[in-house]
């Protein structure tokens, strides 16, 4: 390029006058063939793209048939507005933000065309209804599954059901309905929605009765069943309740060497009022109990608060007259039984560690469970339920004073200890039932 005279010079004519310079046409023509020439090409591409199935709107992709006919109430209020505007035809549109809602006369015909995209399943026999229309000859339909049903296109294009009923008074979509095909997704969707109308309540044949008022479906009955099996709120109220796992057996309800109150769990009930007498004020009192985990049998002694002290002495009483336990499980400190606020803030004072303290040269193991766990505990919790139904109905709404409160809490404990915990038995020669006292 360099030692081109071309490159450097240009060509001789321009030396010239311009009448004398060549044809504009064969100016390409005195180029030296040999020399370095580029060619500028230009290449037009054009891409070609088809629509795809899965852009459409498709019945499949929704979950009831409120939502399906709306939206495609929408859709073809918006097709509408786009023909009118081809037209010429001008009409006031408003904002997006303040959009008319659907009035009836769109809704069905959103629902005339999902009926329309869904009797395409019948397409065979809709040609052979067409003919015979047309040519007034009486054309049966072969081979199809909806001959006995006697069906007609109505004005509409919609395919239903004859039948004797044209001179009764039902509307005319129970007299004639809807032909649906049974595996359908407009199908599945109206059963649904029927089905969710009647608050999942309705069985086959009350859903089946519904929806014979405006669609016939081709073997409703199966449809419908399998509509309601794979309801997810029908799963959801048909399952059964979780039944729980019951843990192993406790070392002391396996052995039977263990004398009566040898291993014992405590739990607070209450609090019960009484009065003090004239002029005093009324005082709470507790009812603190014991349950033996070997022998179901309960000691119930009277706690004068939910303090730590108060409890140290309930317990006492209760080793004066049973004896010494080796084992002692009770509530964690901050999850006695009470729903009232001082109960809360007084249980909160029950303190763990003092308690093991001032247990400790008795050499009683004490255990506490977790908290919010009352189910470690649940034989003690039964007994309580007990104790306190028993109390209820023989104290009523009586008026106690501390000694009375005290003797209703004996009775109830004799009584608790009384019950039989094996099974009585019909043969009047078999040995009485075993219980707590025996």
């Amino acid at each position: 390029m360099t030692a081109s005279e071309l490159w450097w010079k240009g060509p001789s004519f321009l030396c010239e006058t311009a009448d004398r310079w060549p044809a504009r046409l064969g100016f390409l023509k005195n180029f030296d063939k040999s020399e370095d020439r580029r060619t500028k090409c230009v290449v037009k591409n054009t891409q070609v793209k088809t629509m795809d199935e899965d852009c459409r709107l498709q019945s499949s992709r929704f979950s009831t048939s409120k939502k399906l006919l709306r939206i495609t109430g929408y859709v073809l209020r918006f097709v509408a507005n786009l023909k009118r505007r081809s037209g010429h035809e001008h009409q006031k549109t408003s904002s997006a933000s303040s959009v008319p809602p659907l009035d009836p006369s769109e809704v069905k015909t959103a629902e005339v065309f999902w009926i329309k995209q869904a009797q395409s399943e019948f397409e065979p026999e809709r040609q052979q209804l067409i003919t015979r229309r047309e040519n007034s000859s009486q054309i049966k339909l072969k081979d199809s599954s909806i001959r006995r049903l006697s069906p007609f296109i109505d004005e509409d294009g919609i395919i239903r059901v004859g039948g004797r009923m044209q001179r009764s008074d039902l509307p005319f979509e129970a007299k004639h309905p809807a032909l649906l095909p049974k595996r359908h997704d407009v199908t599945r969707l109206i059963v649904g929605q029927t089905h969710k109308d009647g608050d999942h309540e309705m069985g086959v044949e009350h859903t089946v009765s519904q929806l014979r008022q405006q669609f016939w479906i081709v073997a409703a009955r199966e449809t419908v069943k399998r509509a309601i099996r794979t309801c997810p709120e029908c799963v959801r109220r048909r399952s059964p309740p979780v039944v729980q796992k019951m843990g192993s057996k406790l070392q002391c309800h396996v052995q039977p060497t263990y004398p009566a109150f040898k291993h014992i769990t405590v739990d607070f009930a209450g609090p019960f009022e009484t009065r003090q007498g004239r002029g005093k004020t009324r005082q709470n009192r507790y009812l603190c109990l014991f349950y033996c985990l070997h022998t179901k049998a309960i000691h119930l002694e009277m706690a004068y608060g939910l303090d730590t002290d108060s409890f140290l002495r309930a317990f006492m009483r209760f080793i004066a007259r049973r004896g010494k336990p080796s084992h002692v499980t009770s509530d964690n400190a901050t999850n006695f039984v009470g729903a009232d606020r001082e109960i809360r803030r007084l249980l909160r004072q029950l303190e763990e560690d003092e308690i093991q303290d001032k247990t400790a040269h008795l050499y009683i193991k004490w255990q506490f469970i977790p908290p919010g766990a009352p189910h470690f505990n649940g034989g003690c919790e039964a007994m309580v339920k007990f104790a306190k139904t028993a109390l209820r109905k023989t104290l009523q709404s009586a008026d106690l004073t501390d000694e009375e409160l005290q003797t209703a809490f004996c009775r109830a404990e004799a009584l608790l200890n009384t019950r039989p915990i094996t099974v009585v038995s019909s043969d009047p020669s078999d040995d009485p039932p075993l219980t707590s006292a025996s």
